[in-house]
């Protein structure tokens, strides 16, 4: 909306509670909060874990924290172009989230062929860099859109408040992410904790698939309403348009009866 003070429009404040109220912009700020802790899960325990188990210098296991960035930074452009075709936001986050867990799956309980490698450690890390891009370029996709749609008048505000609510939001994430990583890897070891992460994120795909599914039979329940209101019009009106025949035939017949005395007589 806008004020208008004589010949100048002032775009009215967009406010953050009345912009928190919308499922949309709700559910994609706890998709991107569960990225955010994927990201910083690994990053205060992956370099004592690699130095520990595969026998390589600080410096050597900390060049693999940079391959997750790597990734991010040359798919996250695909992913906003793909986007920009029409691409669903929400299938961008479905397939973020099912990517971040099974990368944490192959980063730790699972080893291929019987242990894990270095190699598997990086491809793990690449896959997570996939999946960190779909959800976080998806995200901002969604809120920036949410947000512009309320406030048609208002682009740029708009723009700034979705920009802001994600960051916040990742940096959430962020400091969850780093505690929580860390303090599990203390206490239960390095592959329960990559589990425990990657659960999580399945459970941001289900709660995606929840949503979508009951957003679908709302949709459906909308259009059986809507249809059946159709067919109950079209039937009351074909109701009025046969009662209307039916009279027009009993005054014709009336009409008829009437004239048949005065036709005896002549």
């Amino acid at each position: 909306g806008v004020v208008q003070e004589d010949d100048l429009v002032i775009p009215q404040r967009i406010k953050f509670r009345e912009v928190m109220k919308n499922p949309e912009v709700l559910l994609a700020s706890f998709i991107v909060i569960l990225s955010g802790v994927s990201s910083q899960w690994y990053q205060p325990i992956l370099e004592p874990f690699l130095s520990t188990n595969y026998s390589i210098t600080a410096f050597q296991a900390s060049m693999f924290l940079v391959i997750d960035g790597a990734v991010y930074a040359v798919v996250a452009p695909l992913w906003g172009y793909l986007l920009d075709k029409t691409l669903n936001s929400r299938m961008v986050l479905m397939f973020g989230c099912a990517t971040i867990s099974g990368s944490f799956l192959l980063l730790g309980p699972i080893y291929f062929p019987y242990k894990e490698t270095l190699a598997q450690v990086g491809i793990s890390l690449g896959i997570h860099g996939i999946g960190m891009a779909a959800n976080f370029i998806g995200t901002l996709a969604i809120l920036t859109k949410e947000i512009e749609k309320e406030n048609l008048n208002n682009k740029e505000n708009a723009c700034a408040i979705a920009t802001s609510l994600w960051i916040t939001a990742e940096c959430v994430g962020s400091f969850l992410g780093s505690t929580l990583g860390g303090l599990t890897y203390e206490t239960w070891g390095w592959d329960m904790s990559c589990l425990i992460i990657s659960l999580v994120q399945l459970a941001g795909l289900l709660i995606l698939l929840f949503v979508g599914l009951c957003q679908r039979l709302e949709v459906g329940k909308q259009s059986g309403d809507t249809m059946a209101s159709v067919v109950m019009a079209r039937g009351s009106a074909a109701g009025k348009k046969n009662s209307r025949g039916h009279v027009a035939v009993a005054a014709t017949a009336a009409s008829h009866v009437l004239v048949l005395p005065s036709d005896l007589k002549t």
